[in-house]
């Protein structure tokens, strides 16, 4: 993640808003977020919403 414009591991329970999350593939997401960035995002959301099928994720503005 970057915080204060360092790169930096930290665990899932310190991440706070306004952190930016850095991803590779394979990696678990830890708090809810929002995309600034993406290329052919897909994630696998079974375990929350039972989606079987990974999901297109992309930075447009989401509806309220």
């Amino acid at each position: 993640m970057i915080r204060d414009g360092h790169a930096q591991l930290v665990a899932a329970a310190e991440v706070v808003r306004g952190d930016v999350l850095l991803l590779e593939a394979g990696d678990l997401i830890a708090a809810d977020a929002r995309l600034v960035e993406s290329s052919a995002l897909r994630t696998t959301e079974a375990a929350l919403t039972g989606e079987s099928e990974p999901v297109e994720k992309g930075t447009c503005v989401l509806p309220q």
